[in-house]
């Protein structure tokens, strides 16, 4: 691959991208990924995680060349013979050496697969394909990928023409003008016209202006055009690779598509035309590609687990480096695996088969496929430790940043506002989707315009008397005058026929006021929550039945206007979020493999790693299963409410809980009773104390000081400043009634020797400290060296050492703290002199030296199982 154009970035610094992929790169379905957010909605919550998913794309273009360069340089120390091939055909050898050629010649195609892994997203992907399902197909079922594919190669062909003769060009054909841009609304032109376009510049254009007007030269472009096809294609057996149980419209369905027919034409019968075969998709041989990019520990995970987390703020970390330079390649047959580890396949029903009926499997048979080596020079027991970190690493993620439940709440508004809108299931049974253009605009864009066409037909509606049917004829003669919208105006009036003017103001006010709201941060708060242990025993329903209605949008529509009609609330003021039970679970299917003496490979799954060495691996299979179970712990079903009926609290989530429980007896067992779903008892103590302290009311000034406490404010302030007091606990800056007891006392004792009478002051004592409250006073020592503390890091802590620091004698307990106060003061002197201060660290630090103090005291601190899982 030639070298390009370095590129600047934040976690790989210089990146350097081929001519041919900034070609590809610029383009304008590749551009729009500027205004696609990886995170969606996220940054309303973590400000800084608002980078584009072409930062990701191009990130993941590092973590692919980490991953081949691994692959091939242990591949040239390995002396293996890998066999591929189906049941049915003659199988096929490789020495390991040949296969690390392969693979170093395979690496243009495997960046461009990396490159154009996210290219069919549609903006709020998540939301409008996932969550209300808009869109029709999801984005990387085939049919949609080589749809965008072949608009890409329709883009790039017309620049590479422009750029060549000449945007007035008199042989440029019309059909291909309108994919100088998106081309969203234009129809697709004919595979043959455009393969034709492309071997005339393949042929016509000479290399000197090759060289003076394009990025590349002739050849690099018939490279360009082959390898597109080979990634594109391998692309299209993304999920047939790699999903457990497949559909139809997981699979290739064509002989040949668009993109394939236009770029076979432009290759034949040129001096380019061995590219063809040379670079052909064969998916036994080829798999191992779209593993790199793909699987469950590829370059998608390696990158987005670091770029996500890094702009969240969280700081959560792993090593990839390690992981990376054990790969390598292993022969499997998938099929025959999953038969011999059916016990541990986690889930997946596949008792009906995998493939729907009559469909062939493209990678039956032995593939070539990647997995991590448990040998290096030495026998790398720490490899499956830093697997399950970075699979720890992507759950906390998930836990903290994909499905925060502010996040969340902007999410279930923008589903329900585009439901309100019109698209959604109407009584007759239609279910409109998102016209095309909206498929392929940015994040922003597709707001700006449902708003803009929103307005328009608000203030058309307004004239008209509201108890008018809005009828074709009228809608038509929009559409003669309205050439802003792209049709959008039309298609929203056209979900309305026969709808009265009012009702159809009704909703589409809602939706506008619910998109301002968006807009403005003005999220909606939750009133009712259904936790994974949630079950109704008179139903014998759980979590999983919650989730496989609810996921639903139409089901969900339905119970949000239903929980607004019981409660006499105006329309669009309720939404519900539920996910999928098994989102984000399949993590532990990366294969891991231990060679033999005899050359021949053992591989499993990280989650049947106590196959290949049950003595010591056997715990980590447990630690595996045990992390894919934590995925759903993450799940809710949320009931949120407009902030204006948060004091009807109660009256919503006892409404919310009657609706769910109705739509979860579908039979109707119980419909001649009034029974609800039990809200979440945590959630409904949270709500309560809020209305409880609102009803309190605050003084009138409450930021007027005393002078005393002016007084003690400013000698605090006078001895932070000295270097004498180290930090104000904690404690001190909430309110007066989370304040711990020992803590005021010894506040008292302290006011009554200072300002109170000379005998208080010299007969008074400091308290002995409670044994209930040690916990609270070696947490305020160690704020004093680490002032920021996650609420996590404190919950971990609280539940290790509450019973070893109550094992302890008072005086013993004295001189721990006095140890610790004295370890502070010397780690602070040592900090300051080589001006260098691990901050993340400090938390860790402090509790190691906390564990050697109790050892010292014949105290044992057994850390929780859950210690072993932290980033």
């Amino acid at each position: 691959m030639k070298t390009g154009k370095r590129i600047r970035t934040v976690l790989y610094g210089d990146q350097r991208l081929s001519p041919a992929e900034l070609e590809v790169l610029h383009t304008p379905a590749m551009q729009r990924l500027y205004s696609l957010k990886q995170l969606g909605l996220t940054d309303r919550v973590f400000i800084d995680a608002s980078h584009a998913r072409i930062h990701h794309v191009v990130g993941v273009l590092q973590q692919v060349d980490n991953l081949v360069f691994a692959i091939v340089n242990n591949l040239r120390h390995s002396s293996r013979t890998l066999t591929i091939g189906a049941r049915s055909d003659t199988h096929e050898s490789y020495p390991a050496s040949k296969l690390a050629t392969m693979v170093r010649k395979r690496r243009p195609v495997i960046r461009f697969i990396g490159l154009l892994h996210d290219l069919t997203h549609a903006p709020f992907g998540h939301t409008v394909e996932d969550e209300i399902r808009l869109v029709g197909t999801k984005h990387d079922e085939p049919a949609r990928q080589a749809d965008a594919f072949y608009r890409l190669l329709c883009q790039l062909v017309a620049w590479l023409w422009v750029e060549a003769n000449g945007p007035e060009s008199k042989e440029f054909p019309d059909s291909l003008r309108p994919f100088l841009s998106q081309g969203a609304n234009a129809k697709l032109p004919d595979p043959v016209e455009v393969g034709g376009l492309a071997k005339r510049l393949l042929c016509e254009v000479s290399r000197a202006k090759a060289k003076m007007c394009w990025r590349v030269s002739v050849r690099d472009v018939a490279e360009m055009l082959a390898q597109l096809q080979c990634a594109m294609t391998g692309l299209l057996h993304l999920e047939a690779l790699h999903k457990a149980v497949l559909k139809a419209c997981d699979l290739p369905q064509e002989e040949e598509y668009g993109f394939q027919t236009a770029i076979r034409i432009a290759l034949s019968g040129t001096d380019f035309e061995h590219l063809l075969q040379e670079f052909e998709f064969q998916p036994n041989r080829d798999a191992f590609m779209l593993d790199i990019v793909g699987n469950t520990v590829c370059a998608d995970l390696l990158d987005y687990a670091k770029r996500d987390s890094h702009y969240a703020g969280l700081r959560l970390d792993y090593d990839p480096d390690r992981i990376a330079e054990n790969f390598t390649l292993v022969c499997l047959d998938a099929a025959a695996y999953e038969l011999s580890h059916s016990q541990n396949n986690g889930g997946d029903d596949t008792s009906g088969g995998r493939l729907p009926k009559g469909c062939p499997d493209p990678f039956a048979g032995w593939c070539l496929r990647t997995a991590i080596s448990l040998v290096s020079h030495k026998y790398r027991t720490d490899i499956p430790s830093e697997l399950m970190n970075l699979l720890n690493v992507r759950f906390y993620l998930y836990e903290r940043a994909i499905y925060h439940p502010t996040k969340c709440a902007a999410g279930s508004m923008l589903g329900t506002a585009l439901q309100l809108l019109g698209w959604r299931k109407w009584s007759d049974g239609k279910k409109p989707s998102l016209p095309p253009h909206l498929r392929f605009v940015g994040d922003d864009v597709f707001l700006h315009d449902i708003g803009a066409a929103l307005d328009f037909i608000l203030e058309w509606t307004g004239g008209i008397p509201a108890g008018t049917d809005i009828q074709t004829d009228k809608i038509n003669e929009i559409a003669n005058v309205d050439h802003v919208h792209n049709g959008l105006v039309t298609t929203l009036l056209g979900l309305r026929v026969d709808q009265t003017v009012l009702e159809a103001r009704q909703e589409l006010l809602a939706a506008r006021l619910m998109l301002d709201r968006l807009s403005a941060r003005r999220f909606f708060r939750p009133v009712f929550r259904a936790l994974p242990s949630s079950t109704d025993t008179r139903l014998q329903a759980g979590a999983e039945a919650l989730a496989e209605v609810f996921r639903r949008p139409d089901d969900r529509y339905q119970a949000e206007r239903q929980i607004e009609a019981q409660c006499g609330l105006p329309l669009g003021t309720v939404t519900i979020h539920c996910p999928s039970r098994t989102t984000a679970r399949k993590i532990a299917n990366v294969l891991l493999t231990k060679p033999r003496p005899d050359n021949v490979d053992d591989v499993c799954k990280l989650k049947d790693i106590g196959s290949l060495d049950g003595q010591i691996f056997g715990e980590h299979q447990k630690a595996v299963k045990a992390v894919e179970q934590m995925y759903g712990s993450m799940w809710r079903l949320t009931v949120y409410v407009a902030p204006e009926y948060l004091p009807r609290h109660q009256e919503v989530s006892e409404a919310a809980g009657r609706v769910i429980f109705k739509t979860i007896d579908a039979h109707g067992q119980f419909a001649d009773r009034d029974i609800a779903w039990e809200n979440d008892p945590n959630l409904a103590q949270e709500l309560a104390n809020r209305e409880a302290s609102a009803g309190k009311g605050q003084p009138a000034d409450d930021s007027a000081l005393s002078p005393l406490g002016e007084l003690v404010g400013r000698l605090s302030d006078e001895l932070l400043e000295s270097g004498r007091l180290a930090a104000v606990p904690a404690e001190l800056l909430g309110s007066l009634e989370d304040l711990p007891n020992d803590v005021r006392t010894r506040i008292e004792v302290a006011l009554l020797g200072a300002i109170g009478s000379e005998a208080a002051g010299k007969d008074a004592k400091l308290p002995k400290i409670a044994p209930g409250n040690r916990l609270d006073e070696v947490i305020t020592v160690f704020r004093t060296y680490s002032k920021r503390i996650s609420r996590e890091d404190i919950s971990t802590f609280r539940q290790r050492y509450a019973v070893p620091l109550g094992k302890l004698a008072n005086e013993e307990f004295e001189g721990v703290l006095s140890e610790l106060r004295g370890a502070i003061l010397e780690t602070n002197a040592l900090e300051q002199g080589a001006n260098v201060v691990h901050r993340s660290f400090k938390f860790n630090a402090l509790t190691e030296v906390l564990d050697t103090l109790l050892r010292n005291r014949g105290v044992s601190s057994t850390p929780d199982v859950s210690d072993g899982f932290r980033s």
